[in-house]
């Protein structure tokens, strides 16, 4: 009998444990069913959502608010509410922008604005102490603000502002989407000096834009006078980071005003302008677009720097005010300080009289070793110039002329010389994208082979470069009423090996550079992608791997508004270490002299799409007066008297100014600056 009481005892205690519910707990570890995990006062409940964009999300009811992201308990009530669209807000709660509809979007760059007015619903007056915008993460400081009401919209500026029994205050809150993603901030209102009320504010902007992953702006710069219009050739950066830049300018304060000048200075890899100077002849000096359409200055390569830290410059220069014939102009600075070492001007004949034959402009310039080559247009653009310097003292070792087409305009538009005594050059022949390869370039220089690349007429190549295997990269430039984006590897023997084209159907498509660096590929200029800026074109900026593979794409996007629009092109770019510095030109619209910054979004790298010119050869002509390379038996240099001086970085309204690209607000349009940018790639 003792033995059943006993045994009885025993099964009442393991029916106790084993029929317990599954519910009870003392550790979230004894919950073992996976929809209830969390141990909660003893028993196993749902994990409650605690992140939230509105307060649907917050299934919690203990939290039923969401605030700033995160689900919070219900505020105490406020002695006042918040009336838009007809209907009360209380303390905490949640808002929609545009009209609270939950769904709408904004068009990137452009405001809406949702008029609110606080209540007061008390017994007795309240005082507002402040009223302020707090920005989730990730949303820009423009992207939301408060505004009065008044017929010319202003800031709203509130500090200690009485509210009557039953009176109300009256504000907008302005929505300016900046990516297309949501956009959260709250709207906080600090009143009776230490109470706080809470709207959290939502809206989501439209289209496709986000921000770039690929790196970080660190530093965003414009250089450029209010009623002056800088045009930008390009820039090189030396292993200290230092960036030389180069262009030219019309309308100059104290300068001839004959056209262009030339300007070039020094920005230190923190950001600092070091230095700024102007070049002007008594007539016109300038960098001349290989577009041939003064939509920008010259050739990314028309700059260079050696190991020095010595600056060269090339470009063309008048002697007479017909602006009909120039002679190539080279410049040697000093980098340190800006000062000139030498300057020289070339023609293929100096004359008493000044033929059309005599012209000569200058394009391209590489410098390796002790020399420095250049390349241009001369005997009247009837071919190619190619001129060796002694890069010490700027005496000529040799000079040039090669016609690819007989009586046709020949243009060499960058040339890059590699460790084997080889010269590439490319440019425009015949209104249509050329590129070449002299060898022994140094003593008596010989056509190895001359390429057509198919790319119609008005195309052209305007920067080249080089891999530590020889192998030639080249931006090709398409122009039409439909432009291209498009950029070629090309081995050392002539041959395609890769080529990507970003094809569009409107006109605002350019490649103006290709750097290799780091064993990559950039490629620069200006696109107008499908909803964005078509009209003008954003910049564009895009890396690829030597074989090909894209590794990401970005474009800089500053809106298309009457306000906003502008158009952007990347001409310079230099890496050190993992900073990437980018130099580039900004052109307002005609109601645009506010706006000159932007943002940088994720590119689109499946528009970017296999490009397979086909590289016929050109056969050089023989027998005519000017055949494929002749030596020019007239042609010379001499010295130039143009003394560059100093220019002021801030003033008169007409000189230069260096600032934040958000500070300028104040510019003539239409407008053209330099835009210089320090990007810190992830």
């Amino acid at each position: 009998m003792r033995f059943f009481s006993f045994l009885i005892f025993i099964l009442s205690i393991f029916f106790l444990f084993s029929c317990s519910s599954d519910d009870e707990c003392t550790t979230n570890s004894d919950c073992t069913d996976s929809s209830k995990p969390i141990c909660e006062e003893g028993v196993c409940v749902a994990e409650q959502q605690n992140e939230c964009t509105t307060n649907s999300d917050c299934t919690d009811s203990s939290k039923p608010v969401c605030s700033n992201g995160t689900c919070i308990a219900q505020q105490s009530d406020a002695p006042f509410h918040i009336l838009a669209t007809a209907h009360e807000f209380q303390n905490g709660s949640s808002y929609y922008i545009p009209m609270n509809d939950g769904s709408s979007t904004v068009a990137l760059f452009s405001e809406q604005r949702e008029a609110m007015g606080i209540l007061n619903d008390s017994d007795g007056s309240i005082v507002i102490n402040k009223m302020e915008i707090i920005h989730g993460e990730g949303v820009m400081v423009e992207e939301y603000s408060l505004q009065t009401t008044d017929l010319v919209h202003t800031p709203l500026e509130i500090s200690n502002y009485e509210i009557a029994q039953g009176g109300r205050l009256d504000f907008y809150v302005r929505f300016y989407p900046v990516e297309s993603s949501s956009r959260a901030a709250v709207l906080k209102i600090t009143y009776n000096t230490s109470s706080v009320f809470t709207l959290n504010l939502t809206g989501a902007g439209r289209d496709s834009a986000y921000f770039t992953e690929n790196a970080t702006l660190s530093l965003n710069k414009v250089l450029g006078g209010m009623d002056l219009d800088e045009m930008i050739s390009g820039s090189a950066t030396d292993s200290n980071g230092n960036t030389f830049f180069y262009g030219h300018v019309t309308q100059v304060s104290g300068a001839d005003r004959f056209g262009f000048d030339l300007f070039y200075g020094k920005i230190t890899a923190a950001g600092e302008l070091s230095w700024l100077k102007i070049w002007n002849g008594a007539y016109r000096d300038f960098s001349n677009d290989p577009g041939q359409n003064g939509e920008t200055g010259g050739s990314a390569n028309s700059i260079a720097v050696d190991s020095e830290g010595n600056l060269y410059l090339v470009g063309a220069t008048s002697p007479s005010s017909s602006n009909n014939n120039f002679a190539a102009l080279v410049l040697k600075i000093d980098g340190s300080t800006g000062s000139t070492i030498w300057q020289k001007q070339w023609r293929p004949k100096w004359a008493t009289s000044v033929l059309a034959w005599h012209n000569a402009m200058a394009y391209g310039v590489d410098v390796k070793g002790d020399n420095l080559y250049v390349t241009g247009s001369t005997l009247g653009e009837a071919a190619v110039m190619f001129l060796v310097f002694n890069k010490a003292d700027g005496t000529l070792v040799l000079n040039k002329a090669i016609d690819v087409y007989s009586s046709y305009n020949d243009r060499g538009y960058a040339v890059k010389v590699d460790d084997n005594n080889n010269a590439y050059i490319g440019g425009s022949a015949n209104g249509k994208a050329f590129l070449m390869k002299l060898e022994s370039i140094n003593s008596e220089p010989v056509v190895a082979w001359s390429k057509d690349l198919s790319a119609g007429t008005g195309s052209n190549v305007n920067s080249l470069d080089l891999d530590s295997n020889g192998d030639l990269y080249a931006s090709v430039d398409i122009r039409g009423a439909a432009t291209s984006f498009s950029f070629i590897k090309v081995s050392s023997s002539g041959a395609l090996v890769w080529g990507k084209e970003q094809a569009s159907s409107n006109d605002s498509n350019n490649v103006h550079i290709v750097r290799v660096l780091s064993d990559k590929l950039y490629v620069g200029g200006r696109v107008g992608i499908s909803a964005y800026d078509v009209q003008m074109g954003d910049g564009y900026l895009v890396r690829t791997s030597l074989d090909g593979t894209i590794d990401w794409s970005m474009f800089y996007y500053t809106g298309k508004g009457p306000d906003e629009i502008a158009e952007y092109r990347v001409k310079g770019l230099g890496l050190v270490n993992n900073s990437l510095y980018v130099v580039g030109q900004i052109y307002t619209g005609t109601l645009n002299g506010y706006r000159y910054d932007g943002y940088w979004y994720n590119g689109f790298n499946d528009l970017l799409t296999v490009y397979s010119p086909t590289l016929s050869e050109i056969t050089l002509p023989t027998g005519s007066d000017i055949v494929d390379h002749i030596d020019l038996a007239e042609a010379g240099l001499t010295d130039s008297t143009v003394e560059s001086r100093d220019m002021p970085m801030n003033g008169a309204k007409d000189t230069f100014f260096y600032q934040d690209a958000n500070a300028k607000h104040d510019g003539y349009m239409p407008d053209g600056e330099m835009s210089f940018m320090k990007m810190e790639l992830k």
